[in-house]
């Protein structure tokens, strides 16, 4: 009887047994079935998105979450095609599902990081890219796009040690430097940012980026001919690359060669007909060759882009008022001062088009406006002594001109606006004849506006 029982006993264990290693078999089998039907799909996906076919690897890598919805990887890698796709959201969606499905896949985490930063959530960005180098201590590329986002919350000290760390871990990194170098053009520190840009170029020779980057710093420098040499290689490099047609444009401005800018920014309009700045830079260019019309229809164009864009208010005024288009040239001169206060220059341009309508209060008022906002402008306390002299003030305007040589010295050549007021004072002809003719000077431009408010700002490094 015991016999009989221990026999039935060890049959219903060996039933047991037997039935628990064919469910494991039979899960094997099943695993080994799912993954042999996901590994085709899976591994074509990364083939088609390294090779830029977003659109199919977004279909290869669906057809693989089909069949194993809780493949993290693959959630993964789809997020990357859509943020090559631009579609932002749709990366956030499934980038956040493959952190909560795997939170170990470090580039999961650095791909969400990059699409906060575009969207400018960048202590959210810090945050996924931190978690990126927790995973994985020696991931270059995090400490680099953490590097980028520092930047651009304005944390320099930060952005260098990150782009610094990781050029430690990888010196081939050329990106690395290019950002490194753009955190030390933002502080100034322009040498070390050549260094950085040079040696980026140095470790990848086709990086159109920081060529033009290099050329932005060579341009601040007044080093213009390295500048355009730059510029030219990065539009070899990129022929498409509309900024460095741009930025090669200012520096051939800067250099006083207004055919050559105009014909940069013509090209830079070509390629991008909706480029602003080019518009306004070629305006700037038409200015020096007194093409006021061409200057009043690129400024149209260039506010028609922008309404907001204030620089190209600026140089229409200056073209109403060398056509003696007085009250446009105060509207548009008004106007800049609304959309980019406080300008000096924006008061002194108005306030010189005030003094050629005879309205001498006006112009005084905005004169002194400029020199409330830049103490230290010449050309505001020359330009109000030229009105106070209209107003025979001659004592504030004596003041004033003295103020003007004493800030600059050298301003008062070739005609000293000083002797100016004082033989006027004294009524005599030779004087008054001189300053006559400083009157007609004033309406020049090159007497009463810097150069560098004529253009737009160099496009600063991205």
């Amino acid at each position: 009887m015991n016999l009989n029982i221990r026999k039935n006993k060890a049959t219903v264990k060996n039933a047991i047994l037997y039935t628990l290693i064919i469910l494991v078999l039979l899960l094997a089998v099943s695993a080994l079935t799912c993954q042999q039907q996901l590994s085709p799909h899976y591994e074509y996906g990364l083939t088609l998105a390294e090779e830029g076919h977003y659109e199919e690897a977004l279909e290869e890598f669906s057809k693989a979450i089909e069949i194993d919805p809780e493949f993290g990887e693959a959630y993964a890698w789809r997020g990357w095609c859509y943020i090559n796709k631009g579609e932002y959201d749709n990366a956030i969606t499934d980038l956040t599902k493959a952190v909560g499905l795997d939170s170990s896949l470090e580039h999961a985490w650095n791909s969400r990081a990059y699409v906060y930063r575009l969207e400018d959530e960048y202590d959210r960005s810090v945050s996924d890219y931190t978690r990126a180098i927790e995973i994985d201590p020696d991931y270059a590329w995090a400490y680099n796009n953490r590097g980028w986002a520092r930047r651009l919350k304005g944390e320099y000290g930060e952005a260098i040690a990150d782009f610094s760390y990781a050029i430690e871990i990888d010196a081939t990194l050329a990106k690395a430097y290019n950002g490194r170098g753009i955190v030390y053009y933002l502080e100034s520190r322009y040498s070390e940012a050549i260094d950085d840009f040079t040696k980026s170029i140095e470790i990848d020779p086709d990086y159109a980026w920081a060529y033009k980057n290099l050329g932005w710093v060579w341009c601040l420098k007044g080093e213009y001919d390295r500048a355009i040499a730059d510029y030219t290689e990065a539009i070899n490099i990129d022929p498409d690359d509309y900024k460095s047609y741009n930025n090669q444009g200012v520096a051939h401005y800067l250099k006083g060669e207004y055919d050559e800018a105009i014909a940069d920014y013509t090209k830079a309009i070509e390629i991008n007909p909706d480029y602003g700045w080019a518009y306004n830079n070629r305006a700037a260019a038409y200015l020096w060759e007194e093409e006021y019309d061409k200057v009043i229809a690129d400024c149209a164009k260039a506010l028609e882009i922008d309404p907001d864009y204030a620089e190209p208010c600026r140089n229409r005024g200056y073209a109403y008022r060398s056509k003696r288009e007085y009250d446009e040239a105060i509207a548009d001169f008004t106007k800049a001062i609304r959309l980019k206060p406080p300008c000096a220059w924006d008061y002194n341009s108005r306030g010189i088009v005030y003094y050629l309508k005879g309205e001498y209060d006006e112009a005084i008022a905005d004169y002194s406006k400029a020199i409330e906002i830049e103490p230290d402008y010449a050309w505001a306390y020359n330009n109000r002594a030229v009105a106070y002299f209209a107003k025979e003030e001659y004592d504030k305007a004596i003041a004033d001109y003295s103020k003007a040589i004493e800030i600059d010295p050298d301003y008062s050549s070739p005609f000293p606006a000083n002797s100016c007021a004082n033989y006027a004072v004294a009524a005599n002809f030779r004087a008054i004849a001189g300053f006559e003719l400083c009157i007609k000077l004033s309406e020049a431009p090159s007497l009463f506006e810097r150069t560098e408010q004529q253009i737009e700002e160099l496009q600063p490094p991205a």
